[in-house]
């Protein structure tokens, strides 16, 4: 976990407990739980992302498609000096 063994973990947790107090550790505990579920919620929720709205949303993106391709200009250019040469357009 984190590269932490259970001495340090330990560690962490006395020296939280003598600073918050029982009571306050275990509000902290518990929020920190909530904390955990939740972004577990979420990390569960990212592959289920509708893939569909996604390239709707790349669609809609109005600087995607302006770039030329001046890949196929060169090869063109690039084939009219070296004519014995086949070169694939890739």
């Amino acid at each position: 976990m984190l590269g932490m063994g259970s001495l340090e973990i330990l560690v962490i947790l006395l020296i939280a407990f003598i600073v918050l107090g029982p009571q306050k550790m275990i509000e902290a505990a518990r929020y920190l739980g909530e904390v955990v579920g939740q972004l577990r919620g979420v990390a569960k929720s990212i592959p289920h992302m509708d893939l569909d709205e996604i390239s709707k949303l790349n669609d809609q993106d109005p600087v995607r498609g302006t770039t030329p391709d001046y890949s196929v200009e060169f090869n063109k250019e690039l084939q009219q000096d070296l004519p014995d040469k086949e070169i694939s357009n890739e």
